[in-house]
């Protein structure tokens, strides 16, 4: 799926897209997981993630504009990681004397930063490449199930909020439903309102990666692993409740015809 300036989502079909959901995720945490345990300076491995995503981004058809353009979410972290080029540990590699003060970057600073870049924007482009493919899979399935009427509109609105902004999926259901006859609009923006009080302990929780990270210590990683967990359960079981008998019938199938 492309999009482009009128937030219009363009469908391919790829061997990519047709892999089940929780496959792709699953792939994705492994991939995030295996580039944030290099050690610095891993040039050859991290090479082979960037083989890796350019041959999923041309099977999936996605284009290189658009994983290319979803990571550039990853400049912030290169900006905070600036600092780490002036390390104090290694060889100085040139002196720049500004007068009020003097930077001094050095050969394992440097490594260092390249590696902080690489480590986050690899990640980030897997999401975009994988996780936008898993989003669009998973919330299919489920609105299928879920609802009783306009099952595709209400997975088109809740598709391009979960993968933008709330314009975004009013621009899809637009697509199919021009002057909103449907209540799929009117029901979503009642549901986010609840939605928003349901996330506030993960809007809380988000800095904790960087809290594992910044201080060395993976227990964060798992609160955050945990409370991922905890809302996935969650998730399941008010879903069982909602769709009663047809919630997970015929799970091979992507969309539910009933």
């Amino acid at each position: 799926m492309h999009v482009d300036i009128v937030d219009q989502y363009h469908f391919k079909k790829s061997w990519i897209h047709e892999l089940d959901p929780s496959v792709k995720v699953l792939i994705t945490i492994l991939f995030i997981l295996s580039n944030a345990i290099l050690p610095d300076g891993s040039w050859p491995a991290f090479a082979l993630s960037w083989l890796l995503l350019l041959v999923i981004n041309d099977q999936s058809g996605l284009g290189l504009g658009f994983t290319l353009k979803r990571s550039v979410v990853a400049l912030p972290f290169a900006v905070v990681a600036i600092s780490a080029i002036f390390s104090p540990y290694g060889s100085p590699l040139v002196v720049w004397d500004l007068g009020f003060i003097t930077l001094v970057p050095t050969d394992l600073g440097l490594i260092r930063f390249l590696s902080i870049v690489v480590r986050y924007w690899l990640p980030i482009l897997a999401m975009a490449c994988l996780g936008g493919l898993a989003t669009m899979g998973y919330v299919i399935w489920f609105a299928s199930r879920l609802f009783d009427e306009h099952r595709f509109q209400r997975a088109m609105i809740i598709y391009g909020a979960s993968t933008g902004t709330l314009p975004t999926g009013l621009a899809l259901l637009r697509i199919l439903d021009p002057e909103f006859k449907t209540p799929a609009a009117v029901d979503y923006l009642y549901g986010s309102g609840i939605a928003f009080i349901l996330v506030i302990p993960y809007i809380l929780a988000i800095n904790l990666m960087m809290h594992g990270h910044t201080r060395g210590n993976p227990l964060y990683y798992w609160t955050l692993l945990g409370l991922l967990v905890a809302y996935l359960i969650v998730f399941l079981i008010l879903h069982r409740l909602l769709a009663g008998k047809r919630a997970f019938s015929r799970p091979g199938k992507l969309w539910f015809p009933g």
